[in-house]
């Protein structure tokens, strides 16, 4: 396991200067929401309804190249140079509902009904019943129970009947009522399945923007996510995650920031599961030669250690393997023209994905080039972990 004990300094990346003028003067500090309705003037930086009605933030460059985030899972899924091309894909069962995992109301709702009528039958008074109910609204249903009370229970038993057949069915996957299926998702605080949801909970939180900065035409976004309630269930940390997103001519940069603000320290794997737009068969990836793997083909069950020899590795199949220790500058060819330079400061794994036929649909029109923090990294109290991505085209 990783240790962070002191203040985190990574180093510099070869950027151009421009790059990395985040802290420019023309900046609206402290825009904080997660909904339309509030004003932002900085220029090349719109917040517009999205799918789903869900807040997105749009970039502009006076380039004129465009980058598109959803603040539900701080999201980008649009990644657009001047030529109009996107360089991003999003699945086609890319969900945009915002839904959450089910919870069992009819459940509670059945069992205070059954509390209310086993009152009634008892002869005990409506006040007197109404004691076993935390809803003051329920007491109002209590005034016509002892002529509805047979409905009521059928009512309630359909309702449980339905939500047991979906989840028997596996019609309720989900995997799929998160919006995770393209673009750049989180994975935070966990890459992979593990003690909690997969991936982590990151991509199904609302983020906040909190500061939006234009440096000669390049606009930047800066959004934040803290621990919450829901958050807290599956990890019980407090803790503050900083992105920053700023769009170029031909270039696409991230900085991921976790601070922990608990006073006690935790660990966390994480990675930005990039799905890029490619022709499978064309597709290929560069400078991975010599790095450590962990290749989940054929049995993704039991995955064999072993040492990458190719120049370019391809997807010819069904491709998940981790490279562990990857140089931070990797060469993607999308098999559409393209040559992606995919360059990083601190995720010191990459990982390529392909689901193949597993994912029939829509499996030949990507690529999956991750940036990874496989191991846990353990940071202190008060003290923070910093990691930088940056996409460009040639």
């Amino acid at each position: 396991m990783a240790i962070v004990s002191m203040p985190f300094s990574v180093p510099s990346l070869n950027y151009p200067k421009k790059t990395l003028g985040f802290l420019h003067r023309r900046s609206n500090r402290g825009v904080a929401f997660a909904s339309l309705g509030k004003e932002i003037t900085t220029p090349g930086v719109k917040v517009i309804e999205g799918e789903g009605n869900l807040p997105k933030v749009v970039l502009t460059t006076s380039h004129g190249s465009e980058a598109e985030m959803y603040l539900f899972g701080a999201c980008v899924t649009s990644w657009k140079i001047p030529s109009g091309k996107d360089l991003l894909f999003v699945r086609p069962d890319a969900v945009f509902n915002k839904k959450k995992p089910i919870r069992l109301f009819s459940l509670s709702t059945f069992c205070l009904d059954l509390v209310f009528i086993c009152g009634i039958c008892k002869g005990a008074s409506l006040d007197r019943v109404h004691l076993f109910c935390t809803f003051p609204y329920r007491k109002s249903k209590v005034t016509w129970l002892n002529n509805c009370w047979f409905l009521l229970i059928v009512l309630d038993l359909a309702a449980l009947l339905c939500i047991y057949c979906l989840v028997i069915s596996n019609w309720l996957d989900t995997d799929k009522i998160f919006m995770n299926s393209g673009g750049i998702p989180h994975c935070f605080p966990q890459f992979g399945p593990g003690e909690m949801q997969q991936h982590g909970f990151a991509r199904n939180l609302d983020w906040s923007i909190v500061d939006t900065q234009n440096h000669d035409g390049n606009p930047v976004v800066t959004v934040e996510l803290k621990d919450n309630p829901y958050s807290r269930a599956m990890w019980e940390f407090s803790f503050q995650a900083m992105y920053k997103v700023m769009l170029q001519e031909k270039s696409l940069l991230t900085e991921l920031t976790i601070s922990n603000t608990d006073n006690k320290p935790f660990s966390f794997s994480a990675a930005l599961h990039t799905y890029f737009r490619a022709t499978v068969t064309g597709a290929s990836v560069k400078d991975l030669s010599g790095c450590k793997t962990l290749d989940k083909h054929p049995d993704p069950n039991n995955p064999k250690e072993g040492k990458e020899e190719r120049e370019a590795v391809p997807f010819p199949r069904f491709v998940d393997c981790i490279y562990r220790n990857a140089p931070n500058l990797l060469r993607l060819h999308n098999g559409l023209s393209d040559v992606i330079i995919i360059s990083n400061t601190n995720w010191p794994d990459a990982v390529l994905w392909n689901p193949y036929e597993q994912m029939e649909a829509c499996y030949r029109e990507f690529v999956c080039v991750e940036n990874a923090q496989i191991e846990k990294v353990q940071v202190e109290p008060g003290k923070s972990w910093t990691a930088k991505q940056c996409l460009s085209v040639k």
